[in-house]
């Protein structure tokens, strides 16, 4: 019988990022520069993840146009956002570091809009009670991803693109060691072995139904639970006759309209 090299086109990591937007992205660069071995699996191209259609900005209390502006009222509208059954320390965490990771993302080559007197400027967005969102023009996820690949690539990061995982692997202690998938350029099957694992997957979109989606393949195992999922499903009702398909309200052939599906 042949060995498992054979068989399989196998990699070794310290650990794999199982995802390539902003957030698997950012985890990758940490990992890295940590001095560990580290890999970035996606399924399509580098640069293609859904990031790049964030347009509205990156909330962080900056303060540069509204001087008011703080984490603890950044803290006040999330946790009023998410009707009070966020977890509380994750926001704490998200609005306090938000300005450093933004300036961070400055450092590293992204260019945002600037005010007159040369600061990174900030736009209202929802129900944000100060003008808080760093944005860049209506293109802000675009430069995010660009500014985080070239980062991770100098960063030494390996990038494995066009490929599906399909199951996590364990080992006989029960922990997660490495993961199970194929190349979809050619179908061939593919072991990833590593200490650690980082889902950073985005959305899950069909994700129960679709066995090979990655939170599918997450929710096999009995990981940190995983709640507070707010879906939104976002069509455009072209031609007129699909309108009310999908969830998606009745509308005209060029309105796009946008509906508030679950919170899991």
């Amino acid at each position: 019988m042949a060995n498992l090299e054979e068989r399989y086109e196998t990699h070794d990591y310290d650990v794999i990022v199982v995802g390539a937007g902003g957030a698997g992205l950012r985890a990758a660069i940490a990992a890295a520069q940590a001095g560990v071995k580290t890999a970035v699996i996606c399924k399509s191209l580098l640069g293609k993840a859904h990031t790049v259609m964030a347009e509205g900005g990156v909330a962080a209390s900056l303060g540069n146009v509204d001087a008011y502006d703080d984490w603890k009222l950044h803290f006040a509208d999330t946790w009023e956002g998410g009707k009070y059954i966020n977890n509380w320390r994750m926001v704490e965490l998200f609005a306090k570091e938000a300005p450093e990771r933004v300036l961070e993302l400055e450092r590293w080559g992204a260019i945002f809009d600037r005010t007159p007197q040369g600061r990174i400027n900030q736009r209202p967005f929802g129900s944000h009670r100060a003008r808080r969102l760093a944005h860049i023009g209506d293109r802000t996820g675009l430069e995010i991803i660009r500014t985080l690949q070239d980062k991770g690539i100098h960063s030494g990061i390996d990038v494995f693109m066009e490929y599906t995982l399909t199951r996590l692997l364990k080992d006989p202690q029960g922990r997660v060691s490495g993961a199970f998938g194929y190349r979809r350029e050619d179908g061939r099957f593919v072991l990833f072995r590593a200490k650690a694992v980082v889902m950073a997957t985005g959305g899950c979109t069909r994700s129960r139904a679709t066995p090979g989606s990655p939170p599918a393949t997450a929710w096999r195992w009995p990981l940190r639970q995983a709640r507070n999922c707010s879906t939104w499903r976002w069509c455009s009702s072209i031609p007129p006759e699909w309108s009310g398909r999908r969830g998606c309200a009745a509308s005209s052939s060029r309105k796009r309209c946008a509906a508030r599906a679950a919170v899991c």
